[in-house]
């Protein structure tokens, strides 16, 4: 390995660096992005071993010259230095853990402010009534909830960002909040109901959702139109009752939800002051069906039940008549990717324009300076948050092998005190039990050239406060903590997104009923599925100093 030049030990952030080693504006961003891979490259020549060789200690420690040994930074252990020295968690969750399906929340990161001592959570919670996580691709948003203690418990102050917003990767810039996270923060419609539940623990139990399949919101006969706007769902029948006005008759008992709009149409049909039908379908079983006429519009104001509205086309202006026939248009989209506050309390707004395409983007700030954002899986580069963004390279091993254990994804970028790179990312693999892994560790000494390790950080198995060892199908989403004021690049808590599934009684595959292990958190009546099993929470540990 070269020395490094007089440039890199000067500890310039990436801009001075390039002009102490004679950048001239370069014409193009490609021309940036490579003058920033020199920077990274000399700033960080004293860690490597030798040209060829994996970095020692996984870069979390020292080898100890005359024995050969790791010694590790604080927070690290094993014979690599590849393991998170974790303590046992606090029972339950830090955010919103109770009954299943009331709230389901899938990992965040918490802020430390050190005027107040408030800890700041910045969580991914599934909007909707009983929603699991099967929803989080149209339903997430992003909550504010504090606390006094990294682990918790968090109270919920308030949705930080409206769907669709997930993962949050949280961090402080000149006195700033920026959340980087998946999806725009532009709500373009009501979030729909759920309206899920757990399997019964016992057979005698009345049937889940699974079991009673919901049914399709039946289409409306002529010359009666559905609403098409926030007042209806697709499939199963989770909807906005609609304030259609005086109800004029009603009846319930309906073996379908296409009989009971059957009988409701009959009726409206036979009343001249009828301008509308809403039938009321309960995905959870077959009971509680019914159907209502009404007198009036179809303004959705209330709030979400599952009921479905139908409409005369006959009562209605023809610009009404219109909005009816195709979805409502969502508001113009003014979303980003980065989300900006100028206090912990103060509200969220976009980072325009938004920055570069981004797979679960993780920032992170480099020791001297330079802001850096790792995606699945290219590295950028900019002078500030709001950019210009350059791409760095990719990230993949520097010897061209397949990463270990399984699929890598949910980077977390973090530097340690040397200087050096390292992701922390969930793992995982589609096979059936016992094949289960859920973390990995990558880490490099020039953001270039990486070594996706085999050791795995942290397994599936979850120490408790009172001594009990619980089991998860998943844990993903993972994010560490670095609130020690003495040791700012010492890791404090992990955090992660929790799928709690684990039949114990069956030892051949605890997972049985998901195909897969990392399944499961998605696994639901929703998807085709036999049983909800979706409900996930945020799980935290401590990362102890030894």
């Amino acid at each position: 390995a070269g020395r490094a030049s007089p440039c890199a030990r000067l500890n310039l952030n990436v801009t001075r660096m390039l002009h102490c080693l004679g950048w001239r504006r370069p014409s193009s961003a490609s021309a940036v992005a490579a003058l920033t891979v020199a920077v990274i490259g000399t700033s960080h020549a004293h860690l490597r071993t030798d040209d060829n060789a994996v970095p020692a200690c996984s870069l979390n420690g020292v080898r100890n010259t005359p024995t050969g040994l790791c010694q590790c930074d604080p927070g690290w252990r094993g014979s690599d230095c590849g393991v998170l020295s974790l303590g046992p968690a606090p029972l339950g969750g830090v955010y919103a853990y109770g009954k299943p399906f009331e709230t389901t929340s899938w990992g965040g990161v918490a802020l430390f402010d050190n005027v107040t001592g408030i800890h700041h959570l910045y969580v991914t919670e599934i909007g909707g009534k009983a929603c699991g996580l099967h929803a989080w691709q149209g339903q997430s948003t992003v909550t504010h909830a504090t606390a006094s203690s990294e682990l918790g418990p968090f109270t919920k102050v308030g949705v930080a960002i409206p769907h669709q917003a997930h993962n949050p990767q949280a961090f402080l810039w000149g006195g700033k909040v920026y959340i980087f996270h998946i999806g725009s923060g532009v709500s373009q419609g009501d979030l729909k109901a759920c309206n899920e539940s757990l399997p019964p623990s016992d057979p005698k139990d009345p049937p889940n959702s699974c079991n009673a399949q919901p049914t399709t919101c039946p289409l409306a006969p002529a010359p009666y139109l559905m609403k098409k706007s926030s007042c209806i769902s697709d499939s199963p029948c989770n909807a906005t009752h609609c304030d259609c006005g005086p109800v004029l008759a009603s009846g319930e008992g309906c073996e379908t939800l296409a009989s009971c709009l059957a009988a409701g149409v009959a009726s409206c049909d036979a009343d001249p002051e009828c301008h509308g039908v809403t039938i009321r379908g309960d995905c959870q079983s077959d009971a509680g069906k019914k159907w209502q006429t009404h007198k009036g519009g179809l303004d959705a104001t209330v709030a979400n039940s599952d009921w479905v509205a139908y409409t005369k086309p006959s009562s209605l202006p023809s610009a009404r008549l219109e909005s009816l026939r195709s979805p409502i248009a969502p508001p113009p989209s003014t979303g980003s990717a980065l989300h900006v506050a100028s206090a912990f309390d103060a509200p969220f707004v976009p980072v325009l324009p938004p920055p570069p395409k981004c797979n679960n983007p993780t920032p992170s700030v480099h020791p001297n300076g330079t802001l850096f954002l790792a995606c699945t899986w290219t590295l950028h580069s900019a002078p500030r948050p709001e950019g210009p963004w350059v791409e760095v390279g990719p990230i993949k091993p520097f010897n061209g092998s397949a990463t270990p254990n399984g699929h890598w994804e949910d980077p977390f970028l973090f530097f340690d005190r040397r200087g050096g790179w390292h992701i922390l990312s969930h793992v995982y693999a589609t096979v059936p039990y016992p094949v289960n892994p859920v973390a990995g560790h990558a880490f490099s000494v020039d953001g270039l050239n990486w070594t996706f390790s085999s050791t795995q950080p942290y397994t599936n198995a979850v120490a408790r406060v009172d001594g009990t060892t619980e089991m998860f199908a998943t844990l993903e989403r993972p994010k560490l903590m670095f609130n020690d004021p003495a040791d700012p690049h010492r890791p404090t808590a992990l955090f992660n997104g929790a799928s709690p599934v684990w039949d114990s009684s069956n030892h051949s595959d605890p997972c049985h009923q998901c195909g897969y292990c990392a399944h499961c958190k998605v696994t639901s009546c929703a998807r085709g599925n036999t049983a909800n099993l979706d409900w996930t929470y945020t799980l935290g540990r401590p990362v102890m100093a030894k």
